[in-house]
């Protein structure tokens, strides 16, 4: 006897399908019967790409997420990979605009910085420059030592950073990454924020990772992942609550229906998972509790009144602020850049932006939500799995890293490897850097399956 269950098969509900969801059910269906359940009408979540017209034709513009690289997205690289997904380089460049174009200037260099001639001789951006280079120096080891919860605004006071680095350059870079207000920015821990500035190449001039975009949007991957599963899809379907019990799970949709499975996935954010459980338990409400989000307004738009003042200065990222700290920042991104979009006109999409002057110009709006780090969140974290597989739940999404694509996609991956399934691909060696973050119990399932 090798003290194995013989394999059962499980009827499972993920909820959300997002790329957490959506990796989750087709992994989860080459063993399982498999639905999947999505309020919206389309599949994806924030990988949402809008068909433009224009002329004779349609533009695939993305409005979530846009881009990854290989070396910090090595698990959805070999997802791409896996279903044949075609991607391009997408480059990457940062400009800031203060007030009407009182002070610009972008990421290209000396002569990006100094693309404003003037500039030369302001000494905001000379002290920039100066602290600039400091925190590329000197951040990493002196976020190490500092305490967990330490603050990004906390640290800059600290260590004397002046006004110019900090609202400039530091609090729009923060902003544009992780879609947040600059005040809430502010409140970011600092060691998460130099963490992931030295993965991703970011405290340093050269060598950085070279970003990738996905060929005719990223709705391609959501198509093939779905096409490539035997998952059944229920579109435009709100589940209002979730009960569970030892025999299996009670789904509510919101017209009252019920629908039992033997075990649920929870694909949404933190938030929502915390709303849709009808009785949870004290520490899912401690850990799913400490998650906070952030609404955005996400504006896909031609309004080039956005965008820096001097056209030489254009960006992939570009960050408006007004001489108001109670102001919101705008963050644009430059689609025919980003996308290599070969098309009439040009495409932003931008973050909490002022109305757009012309409605001609307005092409759609949503509203995506982003998880707020913080030390609370880190901290629940490494704790996450100890509510996974309990009472016949299972919980994934972006929020067990950093907020990010890679995130979510290793989260759903790991739950249904708990559940008995395989990915088709290797394993990183020594482990997923998001492994340590949220580590599965193992036959923490009703299932057990031969090694």
């Amino acid at each position: 006897m090798d003290g194995h269950l013989p394999f059962r098969s499980l009827d499972i509900a993920v909820i959300g399908a997002g790329i957490s969801g959506l990796s989750a059910s087709w992994l989860l269906s080459k063993l399982h019967n498999v639905t999947l359940y999505e309020q919206e009408n389309a599949p994806g979540g924030h990988s949402h790409t809008v068909q433009v017209p224009e002329r004779d034709s349609l533009v695939d513009v993305d409005t979530g997420f846009i881009v990854y690289n290989e070396q910090n997205y090595p698990q959805f690289t070999e997802l791409l990979q896996h279903l044949e997904v075609s991607t391009q380089p997408a480059p990457m460049s940062f400009s800031y605009s203060l007030s009407e174009g009182e002070l610009e200037y972008c990421g290209n260099g000396l002569n990006g910085l100094f693309g404003q001639r003037k500039n030369l001789l302001n000494h905001k951006v000379w002290r920039l420059l100066r602290d600039l280079i400091r925190f590329y120096n000197e951040s990493e080891s002196k976020a190490a030592l500092a305490p967990s919860n330490l603050t990004v605004g906390q640290f800059l006071e600290e260590n004397q950073y002046s006004e110019s680095f900090i609202d400039l350059h530091l609090i729009p870079m923060i902003s544009a990454i992780w879609s947040t207000s600059g005040q809430t920015a502010l409140q970011v821990p600092i060691s998460s924020v130099v963490k992931f500035f030295s993965n991703h190449g970011l405290l340093k001039l050269r060598n950085r990772p070279s970003w990738r975009t996905i060929l005719h949007g990223s709705h391609t991957y959501v198509w093939r992942l779905l096409n490539g599963t035997g998952t059944k899809i229920q579109l435009g379907r709100a589940i209002g609550s979730v009960s569970r019990s030892d025999s299996g799970v009670i789904l509510r949709d919101i017209h009252g229906s019920a629908l039992k499975h033997d075990v649920v996935v929870l694909a949404t954010h933190a938030d929502q998972a915390l709303r849709l459980l009808s009785h949870p338990t004290g520490q899912e409400r401690k850990l799913l509790g400490n998650f906070l989000y952030e609404n955005n307004k996400i504006v896909l738009h031609s309004d080039q009144n956005l965008m820096p003042s001097l056209k030489k200065l254009w960006s992939s990222w570009n960050v408006r602020s007004t001489n108001r700290t109670s102001d919101p920042l705008t963050v644009t991104y430059w689609m025919n850049k980003l996308q290599n979009l070969n098309c009439q006109r040009n495409y932003f999409v931008s973050l909490n932006p002022p109305s757009i002057t012309h409605s001609t110009q307005l092409h759609s709006e949503f509203c995506y939500s982003h998880p707020i780090l913080s030390s609370r969140m880190i901290s629940s974290q490494h704790e996450l799995h100890t509510i996974q597989g309990k009472n016949n739940t299972w919980f994934c999404g972006s929020y067990f890293g950093y907020g990010f694509h890679e995130d979510a996609l290793v989260s759903g991956l790991q739950v249904a490897e708990a559940l008995g399934a395989k990915r088709p691909w290797a394993k990183p060696t020594g482990g997923h850097p998001r492994d340590n973050v949220h580590p599965l119990q193992e036959n923490s399932a009703s299932i057990a399956v031969d090694a």
